[in-house]
């Protein structure tokens, strides 16, 4: 039986199986065929640069939030 880790992204609890706990890696598993482009990520509400997204391990507990671009004035 294969381990499921469990996420927190944009306010919804999501399972992956045997995942990389890095943002990087959560955010590909999430978006799948989208690309993330043009989206900011923020965790635990504090904002993290897409050059830091591989570094960045989360943790149990911890709250990703994705926001994507739309237009409007």
């Amino acid at each position: 039986m294969k381990n499921k880790n469990e996420y927190t992204i944009n306010g919804r609890n999501i399972f992956f199986e045997e995942s990389d706990n890095t943002l990087d890696f959560i955010i590909k598993k999430f978006l799948k065929e989208k690309v993330a482009k043009n989206i900011a990520v923020a965790v635990n509400d504090e904002l993290v640069q897409k050059s830091d997204w591989k570094n960045k391990i989360i943790n149990f507990g911890d709250r990703i939030e994705i926001v994507y671009p739309f237009n409007g004035g």
